[in-house]
């Protein structure tokens, strides 16, 4: 591991921590090949206090992971953004513009991606925000993605095919569909701009 930093005891904008792996086997199986490079990119506040603004960005560079003879590859960044400068707001964002994984022979590529979280605990109950828009290329139509909020909604997202999404909506929590919603995928991106 490599680190590159202006002055140890206290962090600032530009410094580095490159961490380059090459057969590094956990002991559980699990080995780690390539490189990973974190750079601060924003900072600011006071960490004693816990109101900070720290932002990073992550770059994964021939980066692999093995277990059980199965291997996952990662190429890309990935920035990474945590404001807590305001003590009743919380916001992460995290974001990227090309991500690549290969995982079973499989190539998955994640373009334009952003998501948000706000949480604002000046208000009761707690308010919470998520936005978020991404691409995703993959040969793997099929499958389902579950959106769960911190009031107990729950939205399962699941590809039926190239041009059709479905939305099981639990509005309680209890574990039982509420609603059920097809949509093409154009319908629910319009939906959710």
């Amino acid at each position: 591991m490599q680190v590159t930093i202006s002055d140890p005891v206290q962090p600032s904008i530009n410094d580095q921590f490159v961490f380059q792996f090459t057969d590094c086997d956990d002991g559980s199986g699990v080995v780690v090949d390539g490189g990973m490079m974190i750079t601060i990119i924003t900072l600011g506040g006071d960490v004693a206090s816990g109101n900070l603004l720290l932002g990073t960005r992550i770059q994964f560079s021939a980066f692999a992971v093995t277990e059980g003879g199965e291997t996952a590859t990662a190429d890309g960044t990935i920035s990474i953004e945590i404001d807590t400068s305001n003590p009743t707001v919380t916001r992460i964002a995290i974001s990227t513009s090309a991500f690549v994984t290969t995982s079973a022979g499989t190539e998955e590529v994640l373009t334009s991606f952003t998501v948000e979280i706000t949480e604002d605990a000046s208000v009761f109950p707690v308010a919470v925000t998520v936005e978020t828009s991404f691409t995703l290329s993959s040969p793997r139509v099929g499958g389902s993605v579950t959106v769960t909020s911190s009031l107990a909604l729950q939205i399962v997202m699941i590809a039926l095919d190239a041009n059709t999404v479905r939305l099981e909506i639990d509005i309680d929590g209890d574990g039982a569909t509420d609603d059920t919603i097809d949509l093409t995928w154009d319908e629910l991106m319009a939906a959710a701009g």
